[in-house]
């Protein structure tokens, strides 16, 4: 391992390692997993395969924009959603490192911060399945952060527009990138060498560059009642009580420091241990980079905590959100990192520092992989195991059932876009999901049926009830007596090595009494 370490503790290796730990989660999954994660369906739930300015009004369109490029390369199936999550990681991992050679003066120990970010419990567990256009957000910020620097060093027309594109795609990642333009912007007009950008009139093209991505969602919004979009952007209802304010700001003080475990008490320790004294002084440029990621990472707290703040005080959240959740906090705490990366860097004895930290998380990586490889054959009694979903086994069933191009409507996002997914001639939506109308089928007279259910057992025990029940789905479609007339769809689980194997069923209703008002409402895309 210490050999391995040394070889990573270079740019060039630790932009390796990125690549090669992605390339092999990619791998392992699409060999291993019998379905993609809930994030994934939402996505493929969304796009229905079809390229478009915009899609929904709570996110904007980048990721689902990523996700049709990936498809006309490598196909529509569960590959081109692996390619994508983790190219994104690794373009988060490289940008991260590229960040902290701007602030730390050693390669070594900027290779060994880059790979240490495995060791927060949200990039090195939690982004192989909870997130999607955090992603896009993630390697959005530390392009934008580069990009500024760039610019406030070289003042010309070429990097200022730049500056501008990298802004505008990140605001087509997620909403929340504003608070990292703010945030930044911030923090280079109160840094002395660095505010002179806003006196240069070249600084100005950076508008025209970030208006090029989001031109195409602007002319998609336009075509949005603007009813909706009020709705959908500040949501009407009743006041919140005081157990949920007091729950919201419960929910963000302990989400700042619960963000950065283990990994800063890791680094932490490795800087007691291998102290440098005395510490060396951060040239001009690594001290201007420190002091923007640090301001950065402040005013992006101070920015959150106002908006709680509006929406305690008025109940006027936007897009309905009253709390953070601790996703929220993942671009603060790369900018926190980075800043304490550049501070610790001038503190420790570069040879042992990195190369502990290196070795330390080189192991957890492996340690992750193993695992995450380990939970698609070891299952426990209790657990749920959503990762073992059988979707791909279910598709195989509904084609055999001349429903490989048909279109599917139920209740359940997750069930919705595993079907998209493996089924790629067939179309299907989840009314759970979709708060805006789907777009047109490009085959109209497709066959419609309404699916629930998936809930699982071990046989010989019979599978529970279907949880949200289907009269939940059937009576606003007014089909509320047709459910005895479904049919069952069995499907097994693949076979784990440990624990017993599971069974799933799935119900379906078609025929000529489901057919019109199936298609209506897969039209509308809600009851």
């Amino acid at each position: 391992m210490k050999k391995l370490a040394g070889q990573m503790l270079t740019t060039r290796g630790v932009v390796a390692f990125w690549l090669l730990w992605c390339l092999a989660f990619v791998l392992m999954l699409w060999a291993a997993s019998p379905g993609r994660t809930l994030q994934d369906a939402l996505a493929a739930e969304l796009l229905q395969g079809h390229l478009a300015g915009g899609y929904q009004l709570r996110n904007p369109p980048l990721y689902e924009w990523l996700l049709w490029t990936v498809r006309q390369f490598v196909g529509p199936g569960p590959l081109s959603y692996l390619i994508l999550r983790y190219s994104l990681i690794a373009a988060t991992g490289i940008l991260f490192t590229l960040a902290l050679l701007r602030m730390v003066a050693s390669a070594r120990l900027a290779a060994a911060f880059s790979l240490s970010l495995v060791l927060f419990f949200w990039f090195g567990w939690e982004i192989h399945h909870s997130v999607s256009h955090t992603l896009a957000l993630l390697a959005s910020s530390l392009a934008l952060f580069i990009a500024a620097l760039a610019y406030a060093e070289r003042l010309t027309a070429r990097l200022a527009l730049l500056l501008g594109l990298v802004a505008g795609v990140g605001l087509m990642a997620k909403w929340s990138f504003l608070l990292v333009v703010l945030s930044l912007g911030v923090a280079l007009a109160v840094t002395p060498e660095t505010r002179r950008i806003y006196r240069e009139p070249r600084t100005l093209l950076a508008l025209a560059g970030a208006a090029l991505p989001i031109l195409p969602f602007a002319l998609w919004l336009a075509t949005i009642d603007p009813a909706l979009i009020g709705r959908r952007t500040v949501p009407s209802g009743r006041e919140l009580s005081l157990d949920q304010a007091v729950q919201g700001i419960a929910a963000f003080l302990t989400g700042i420091p619960l963000v950065f475990l283990p990994w800063i008490a890791f680094v932490l320790f490795f800087a007691w241990r291998f102290p440098k004294t005395p510490p060396s002084p951060p040239t001009l440029s690594h001290a201007v980079a420190i002091r923007l990621a640090s301001l950065t990472a402040i005013a992006t707290l101070a920015l959150m905590a106002a908006l709680l703040l509006v929406a305690f005080t008025t109940s006027g959240a936007l897009f309905g959100i009253s709390r953070f959740a601790i996703h929220y906090l993942f671009p603060f705490s790369l900018f926190a990192a980075l800043a304490l990366a550049g501070l610790l860097a001038q503190r420790v004895e570069e040879q042992r520092f990195a190369q502990r930290l290196a070795i330390l998380s080189l192991a957890v990586a492996l340690v992750i992989f193993v695992v995450k490889l380990a939970s698609f054959h070891v299952v426990p009694g209790r657990s749920e195991a959503t990762n073992l979903l059988p979707y791909a086994r279910l598709a195989d069933e509904l084609s055999r059932r001349g429903l490989g191009t048909a279109q599917f409507v139920t209740l359940s996002p997750r069930d919705a876009g595993n079907l998209a997914i493996y089924l790629t001639a067939a179309r299907a939506l989840s009314l759970s999901a979709r708060i805006e109308p789907p777009p047109a089928d490009p085959v109209p007279d497709r066959a419609c049926v309404l699916l629930w259910g998936g809930e699982y057992s071990v046989p010989p025990a019979e599978p529970p009830e279907p949880n949200p029940s289907p009269s939940k789905l059937l009576k606003p479609l007014g089909l509320g007596q047709s459910g005895g007339q479904a049919e069952a769809i069995t499907v097994d689980w693949p076979k784990p090595l440990i624990g017993v194997q599971r069974r799933s069923v799935w119900h379906l209703l078609r025929g000529a009494s489901v057919e019109d008002v199936c298609r209506r409402v897969a039209a509308k895309g809600m009851l």
